[in-house]
């Protein structure tokens, strides 16, 4: 089973996983300020939107339900100012047996999909110690998500795209980076610290078990502060051994967690192993452009780095990245550092679109294809493009999920 099926069926798992609960069903009562229509809230899966729903007149709502454990949902609100509903809001919550009430002025919450720089005011949840847990982490990664944000949000709006940018707008893009790296490793800290302190929460194991997974959809659909300042996803990081060691220990020694839960997160730690520095890169089958097979790391050259950058024609963010590879390409080549482009391309349906791409794009390096299905694809458990890896001249990886001006630092240390 591939890695990206593994995690499917892991998370599936783990969440039908029985533990003891005081009460054996929950009821939330929502009463929001600022509402004038009547609307509608749903109280579902981030991961399957599956759930339920409830009518919402003059602003008051009702669940109920039975959990065999603390388990998040995302909520929505809706209010139709033009049907269909048009204006919705939402929020991470934990729900857990018990009474639960869910209060709060509609108007001062987060639109869905509105991305704002900030973490925004949240409902306010009582009778869930999960939920007071999960916002007492927030709190504490909110000052760093929030510059986090910003700066990401600074890069997503920039129109001038890193190749055209003069030497000191450049060198101003690399120090936002570096910035932002450093926020987030903070945040990191902060995630690390709170697993460390609450090993006995479910919180705790679900933001463990999201860190581990290397989705970074699967964790922005369970941290609320990853959510709002993924943008720059690949810059995640990935926890090495000895981090995933110690949190397992620390759950395991907090008792309430069974042996499959335990059996899971070791399972996500070693395929983590696979992704950190220094790991050896796992080589898969591509095809050439005359329709043969060879191995990838047949095209590397001895002693070079080596980047590979999976794309494909239709790809509007991968082609827009192909001019700032190049120019790294062209000012460090000499060097010994060599690209290879991996192309989704349907070759059986669109080899004319792959090969009118790579014209327009003037690529001066080597072409490949490979599936999505591939073993190459699933090694690396790449579920989107753009996507790279840099691999050193000892067969090892530098880093695996990278792009932007993350290329840029890196190099420039490699190089120098």
């Amino acid at each position: 089973m591939n890695i990206k099926l593994k995690i499917i069926a892991l998370i599936c798992l783990t969440l039908s996983v029985v533990s003891c609960q005081k009460k054996d069903s929950y009821v939330i009562n929502g009463k929001l300020s600022g509402i004038v229509e009547n609307g509608r809230a749903m109280l579902l899966d981030p991961l399957t939107n599956l759930g339920d729903t409830a009518e919402m007149i003059d602003g008051c709502f009702q669940f109920k339900g039975k959990l065999d454990q603390p388990k998040m949902f995302r909520l929505y609100l809706a209010v139709p100012n033009t049907p269909p509903y048009t204006t919705f809001k939402s929020s991470l919550v934990y729900v857990e047996n018990g009474e639960i009430t869910c209060t709060g002025n509609f108007n001062e919450f987060e639109k869905y999909y509105d991305f704002t720089d900030t973490l925004s005011i949240r409902p306010v949840i009582k009778g869930s110690d999960s939920n007071t847990l999960y916002e007492e982490y927030l709190q504490k990664a909110r000052p760093f998500v929030n510059q986090a944000s910003a700066i990401s949000m600074n890069f997503v709006i920039d129109r001038v795209l890193p190749h055209e940018k003069t030497e000191e707008e450049l060198n101003k893009a690399i120090q936002l980076q570096l910035k932002l790296t450093d926020l987030q490793e903070h945040r990191d800290e902060i995630l690390d610290q709170f697993i460390t302190e609450n090993p006995q929460s479910q919180v705790a194991y679900d933001l463990a078990f999201a860190s581990l997974s290397m989705d970074s959809r699967y964790e922005e659909r369970i941290d609320e502060s990853i959510a709002k300042a993924a943008d720059y996803y690949e810059s995640l990081a990935i926890p090495d051994q000895e981090k995933a060691d110690k949190w397992i220990t620390l759950f395991q020694n907090a008792g309430g967690y069974n042996q499959h839960q335990i059996d899971t997160l070791k399972v996500l730690a070693q395929n983590c192993q696979n992704f950190v520095k220094g790991a050896p890169f796992m080589d898969g089958k591509v095809s050439t452009l005359q329709g043969d097979t060879i191995q990838l790391s047949s095209v590397f050259v001895k002693g070079h780095y080596t980047l590979i950058d999976f794309w494909a024609s239709w790809c509007g963010y991968c082609r827009d990245a192909i001019p700032h590879v190049k120019k790294l390409y062209n000012q460090y080549h000499e060097q010994g550092f060599d690209v290879v482009s991996i192309s989704a391309d349907d070759i059986t349906k669109s080899k004319k679109a792959w090969l009118k791409a790579m014209e327009q794009e003037d690529m001066p390096w080597a072409q490949y294809q490979a599936d999505f299905d591939s073993e190459i694809f699933n090694n690396y458990n790449i579920m989107g493009i753009p996507y790279v890896i840099i691999v050193g001249p000892d067969g090892k990886i530098v880093k695996a999920g990278v792009r932007g001006y993350n290329l840029d630092i890196i190099l420039e240390k490699v190089f120098e």
